[in-house]
């Protein structure tokens, strides 16, 4: 009978011990599970690891833009004296480098002009170089022509080697002001995070001005010829997006898109206006690790231009 008794106690005891192994078991991993789910990152972490992996490794990223200037017209106007149109395209590449920071983009540009009735087109090679200071531009190769850059980053000429990396400065360099207006958000994936800003004509003023700036050398070259006709520029909307690689933290693509508007008025009351159209789409094609240098013989022949009209 009391061997009966222990074998039922032992028994028991390896079902206890069995049962409270595998609870402490279980309890384990639930906290190893725990501590192995990763931090969730803010909006700011995520670009700001996303711009110290440009800023370590440099990038050559595949471009495509398109920027379209347009004046439209009353009809009766219009049927009269034509209308007024600038479009450009590019596509190619840019490429970015540290210590300095500097770039260069190559590709092919396309242009059409629309004057009255008269149309002309034109599709050439195109390089330029930008260290900072300087952008030197030529579209063959041989002839190039530089301007100073060094109090105005002078971005919105296009295609600007570095406009992408820009806007992506401003992305975060106002990211507050963003977040304020609620304006921002960030999503995931699981394979990344996507940050995405959209701005229509109801932002205020300064998150407007922030794009608006990259237009301002068209801007104020149609305020002088137009004069007193020309009113205030008018964003109508903006999105801008960016596709952050969660485990390498590489902007993967970066799309964006203005449109603007400036309302012209005669005396005799013909209103008009000029729309603006800005879009870009960049896709990272690797690192550059390289150093982006101005050849000396485009530096030393490059001719100076001061009008980036």
């Amino acid at each position: 009978m009391k061997a009966k008794w222990r074998t039922l106690l032992s028994l028991t005891l390896v079902v206890v011990l069995l049962t409270g192994c595998g609870s402490i078991v279980n309890n384990l991993t639930q906290v190893a599970a725990v501590k192995q789910q990763p931090k969730k990152l803010t909006m700011e972490e995520v670009l700001s690891k996303a711009e110290q992996h440009l800023n370590q490794n440099g990038a050559r990223y595949q471009i495509s833009t398109y920027f379209n200037m347009h004046m439209k017209l009353p009809k009766a106007v219009h049927e009269e004296y034509g209308q007024a149109s600038s479009t450009f395209k590019f596509q190619g590449n840019t490429d970015m480098s540290n210590n300095p920071r500097a770039f260069y983009a190559e590709g092919t540009l396309y242009s059409k002009s629309i004057e009255g009735f008269n149309e002309e087109k034109d599709e050439k090679s195109a390089k330029w170089y930008d260290d900072g200071q300087r952008v030197y531009g030529s579209d063959d190769g041989d002839d190039w022509q530089t301007a100073d850059i060094s109090n105005n980053p002078f971005r919105a000429v296009l295609p600007h080697p570095a406009f992408p990396f820009h806007k992506l400065d401003d992305l975060s360099g106002q990211l507050a002001v963003w977040k304020k207006s609620k304006t921002i958000q960030m999503t995931e994936t699981d394979q990344a995070y996507v940050i995405e800003l959209k701005l229509d004509e109801n932002a205020d003023m300064t998150a407007q001005n922030t794009y608006l700036s990259d237009l301002k050398p068209y801007i104020d070259k149609w305020k002088e010829e137009i004069g007193e006709d020309a009113k205030e520029q008018q964003l109508k909307s903006l999105t801008q997006k960016i596709t952050i690689d969660k485990n390498t933290f590489v902007p993967k693509e970066m799309t964006y898109e203005l449109q603007a508007v400036l309302p012209l008025e005669a005396d005799n009351g013909v209103k008009a206006k000029i729309n603006f159209v800005h879009r870009f789409e960049a896709t990272w094609k690797g690192k550059h690790p390289e150093k982006i240098q101005v050849p000396d013989d485009v530096k030393n022949n490059a001719e100076e231009v001061t009008d980036n009209w």
